[in-house]
């Protein structure tokens, strides 16, 4: 069996996984990524291709910069061997242990293996508020119960699912939740560290805030996604251990106000500790902020887009202004 690192549309902008510590991002997974000669659509019509050796340029500012620079019509990606059932599920913990938890949650973090997977979680929109941590081990799975002990040993769960699965199950496993119809507004950001304060911000708003009207996400960061510059592709945010996302669900079009400033509310809370954006998760207000999320690959990018889309064809989306240049050039080198 193969694992192909992908999320499809949001491709160019980074995509993450359960196996982004052991294989990193699909935008930098292996020397072959993105487009195959001709493949590339610029905002002049002209085709061409963006790879390691064809339009060096093009081929760095779309490993991160997002849909900014025109439109691909078939991908090359490279695939990995992988066990089709891995040792994952979900551990759940009354909502009251959350400060214990995340804490707990945090020091593991920094010493996990790069085969593991933690997110964790603070919800109740689905019952009584609870705080959950999902794992997925992806190495040897005699080893998977050794490396997850230290998080069973805190005790207390109100449910344990961890056990070998199918990945494919796995994935999948949240689709119910997000079926046809359901109402969705997040913000996000990354976290170069998990300060207590920032864990009692997101406690404190999550608690302020009706039952069930929000909810807090994080992602580890770090492994294999950790060890590429940050100016080697266009993904700047090399240095987070954390990705954190605020979020509200509801299904009743008649709730969305409410839930969208829960949302906002807490985000406040907690944006002060957060160092730079996934631009797949941005708000439409966030897009504005494109500089701060490129660091300091946004100069560099800015004379990209110049080249490849001078009147700025490209741009609902964390828009990267084009650099004016004297001559636009396609990616194929002609006039």
């Amino acid at each position: 069996d193969l694992l192909l690192i992908t999320g499809a549309i949001y491709l160019t902008s980074g995509v993450d996984s359960p196996f982004a510590f052991l294989y990193s991002l699909a935008i930098v997974n292996g020397a072959v990524l993105l487009f195959a000669n001709g493949a590339f659509v610029t905002a002049a019509g002209e085709l061409g291709g963006a790879r390691a050796g064809e339009n060096p340029d093009l081929y760095w500012a779309l490993r991160g910069g997002g849909g900014n620079f025109g439109v691909g019509t078939a991908f090359e990606l490279e695939l990995h061997p992988m066990d089709p059932t891995v040792f994952g599920g979900v551990m759940l913990r009354p909502a009251a242990r959350a400060r214990e938890i995340m804490r707990r949650y945090r020091d593991f973090a920094q010493h996990a293996p790069d085969a593991l997977n933690a997110d964790i979680f603070l919800a109740g929109d689905g019952g009584p508020p609870a705080i959950g941590i999902e794992l997925c081990w992806s190495g040897a799975r005699a080893h998977g119960t050794q490396v997850i002990a230290p998080l069973r040993a805190i005790g207390g769960t109100l449910q344990d699912t961890v056990a070998p699965v199918p990945y494919v199950a796995m994935q999948t496993s949240g689709d119910a939740r997000f079926h046809d119809g359901t109402k969705f507004y997040g913000k996000a950001g990354f976290l170069t560290a998990l300060e207590d304060t920032t864990i009692d911000a997101l406690v404190d708003g999550f608690e302020a805030q009706p039952p069930g009207s929000v909810g807090v996400f994080m992602q580890m960061s770090g492994g294999a996604v950790g060890r590429v510059g940050p100016t080697d592709t266009a993904f700047v945010n090399r240095d987070s251990r954390f990705w954190l996302m605020v979020n509200s669900v509801w299904q009743d079009p008649a709730d969305r106000e409410g839930h969208i400033a829960s949302a906002r509310a807490l985000w406040a809370r907690a944006e002060g500790a957060v160092s730079g954006f996934y631009i797949n998760t941005m708000a439409d207000e966030q897009y504005a902020r494109a500089r701060q999320v490129f660091g300091v690959n946004y100069e560099r990018l800015t004379a990209v887009k110049g080249r490849y889309d001078p009147r700025n064809l490209f741009r609902l989306n964390a828009n990267i202004p084009p650099q004016p240049t004297m001559e636009a050039s396609p990616p194929g080198g002609g006039p």
